[in-house]
């Protein structure tokens, strides 16, 4: 697996260290835009934006920002995986940081974070989050997991991850689009893009540096819908059908998804199976 030339020599070349690439949809870019512009002058000169609009709505009111900072896709596809994809195929740095649009930067981090992905000798960067309504905790910990990778991998969070361009396009990582917000198997596909990572001899880096914050609201986090349990089923295909088999096990007995233990289970097995 091979990367074109010039497209290496691009990343290698360009200004920017990092690229902050946000996936959003066409009724909140005015505000995602009105939000960033608000903390340009504070953010170091080796990041730039990458801002990715799904939906069939262009604004002509967009408010005036630095277009060698701020780059605006719009796509009329669907999901969040595909917005990611595209983020991937036009990052112009050495790093991508994937985030949604809801996010809330660290500013003071920001630079702790620059430096370290400079010296930084990983493919793939995971950052810590801190809770957004007590500003001290975080939003996961993996510091029973440190020896583990794929146990990292299985509940990592997108907006946690921050990689090398290079090292996905040569090894053409993306996002599965069967997967993730939008799609029919609505969550799942950082999971399984970071096991792919991983699967291709990524190097994991796990650093203390908070850079943004998220809610920690556990309202949202887990999800019992088919298409999340087959999903979840999906993603146990990178595992060894004993492994899997156990896993599936303990799924179907976590009491967060509050669902009939064997209907679960029969979901994640039809997961594992699909094609």
């Amino acid at each position: 697996m091979s990367c074109p030339l010039n497209v290496i020599n691009k990343l290698n070349n360009s200004n920017s260290l990092l690229t902050i690439a946000i996936s959003t949809v066409s009724t909140q870019i005015k505000i995602l835009l009105e939000k960033l512009i608000l903390v340009l002058p504070s953010i170091n000169k080796n990041i730039n934006f990458l801002l990715i609009v799904q939906g069939n709505k262009k604004y002509n009111g967009l408010p005036d920002y630095p277009n060698n900072i701020i780059k605006i896709i719009f796509s009329d596809t669907i999901g969040l995986s595909c917005s990611r994809n595209i983020a991937i195929n036009n990052v112009n740095s050495q790093w991508i940081w994937f985030q949604d649009d809801d996010i809330e930067i660290n500013i003071g981090e920001i630079d702790k974070l620059i430096n370290a992905l400079n010296l930084s000798n990983s493919d793939v960067f995971l950052t810590k989050i801190l809770s957004l309504e007590s500003k001290k905790e975080y939003y996961k910990n993996y510091s029973y997991y440190k020896f583990s990778h794929k146990r990292i991998a299985l509940r990592v969070s997108s907006i946690e991850i921050i990689v090398k361009a290079e090292f996905l396009l040569k090894n053409k990582i993306k996002f599965d689009d069967r997967m993730g917000l939008g799609s029919s198997y609505p969550c799942g596909e950082e999971n399984l893009f970071m096991l792919q990572i991983l699967k291709c001899g990524g190097i994991l880096e796990l650093s203390e540096i908070a850079p943004s914050y998220h809610t920690t609201k556990q309202d949202n986090r887990y999800k019992n819908t088919k298409g999340h349990l087959i999903a979840r089923g999906i993603l146990l295909q990178e595992f060894s059908i004993i492994l899997a088999f156990f896993v599936a096990i303990k799924w179907s007995f976590d009491e967060r998804f509050n669902n009939n233990i064997l209907s679960t289970f029969k979901y994640i097995l039809e997961g594992y199976f699909k094609k």
